[in-house]
Formats: C-alpha cells, sequence, structure tokens
C-alpha cells in the first residue's frame, strides 16, 4: 500500500517529532525536580536506542 503515511520521509519526521517532545516532557521534569528526574533517563534511552533503530541508515 503505497500512500503518503507509508514514506520514509514522513515517518522520520514522526519520529524526530516523538523524540522532541520526549526530550521536551523530560527537561521539564528537569527544571521541577533535579532528583525526580533521574527516573526517567532510562526511560528516554531506550526510546533513542529504538529511534535509532528505526531509522533507515542505507
Amino acid at each position: 500500500m503505497d500512500g503518503v503515511a507509508e514514506s520514509p520521509i514522513i515517518h522520520n519526521v514522526l519520529y524526530n517529532l516523538l523524540f522532541l517532545m520526549i526530550y521536551i516532557i523530560n527537561f521539564k521534569f528537569f527544571l521541577l525536580s533535579e532528583l525526580e528526574t533521574f527516573r526517567f533517563y532510562p526511560h528516554l534511552i531506550t526510546i533513542f536506542r529504538f529511534y535509532i533503530s528505526e531509522l533507515d541508515l542505507d
């Protein structure tokens, strides 16, 4: 099924937006409480690994 939703460029943009939103949310938590933020870093690293694995590096 070839469509706009199947475009790798659209997928990369969506992954970028997702990653950016998560980064901003984590930064807000960091501003609220530095100690609380350390709980979120493992999730951020996991999502970053997923983000890298989803990119087409061919």
